[in-house]
């Protein structure tokens, strides 16, 4: 309809969008709800014990999203041995494999606390090609991957909003705050 209004095919009556004054369906705004943690709540998960492995493993790997530039949990259960190269990880994000014609990985240099993560939590490498985190084995269909990533995502953020309630955390963690709390960080400290 709008390409027709715009060429002049429809009347501009016929577009249905535009203040409701005149009668259009005003597009609501977005309720862009703030889900990024500051350097003190940061450090208080840095600093909480859990007693329980997974809910430890939960917080490990909040952290290293954080501390891996915000990496999406996708890309996280993706990542193989092969993936580090010295001090640097490299991969290619999930959410653009399809889309992009030319494919540039993500390089970001692994610090040592997210090395300590690997080094803690990560499964015996066994070749290059082993997974990491392993959440995900070369047995597994699309369809089964993509069900295991679901789950595992899901189980991580059950651990993560218990952690929230033990620490009294007002939000709740997810891999979606990781995600936004480190680029607020670069924010917060003018960096680009």
């Amino acid at each position: 309809v709008k390409r027709g209004v715009k060429n002049g095919a429809l009347p501009s009556s016929k577009y249905p969008f535009g203040q409701a004054i005149n009668e259009k369906y005003e597009i609501p705004n977005s309720q862009n709800i703030k889900k990024a943690l500051d350097e003190d709540m940061i450090k208080k998960i840095i600093d909480y014990v859990p007693k329980h492995p997974s809910s430890d493993k939960a917080k490990a790997l909040f952290l290293f999203i954080y501390y891996c530039n915000g990496m999406n949990f996708t890309d996280v259960t993706n990542l193989r041995y092969e993936n580090i190269d010295g001090d640097f990880l490299h991969f290619y994000r999930e959410k653009t494999i399809q889309t992009r014609k030319e494919q540039v990985p993500v390089r970001l240099f692994l610090i040592d606390e997210a090395k300590e993560i690997i080094k803690k939590w990560g499964e015996k490498e066994v070749s290059t090609k082993t997974y990491i985190f392993g959440y995900l084995n070369d047995t597994m269909s699309i369809q089964e991957k993509f069900e295991a990533r679901k789950y595992h995502r899901d189980q991580f953020n059950k651990r993560l909003k218990t952690i929230s309630k033990n620490i009294g955390l007002s939000a709740n963690l997810s891999s979606y705050v990781a995600r936004h709390s480190w680029a607020t960080t670069l924010l917060r400290h003018d960096i680009p």
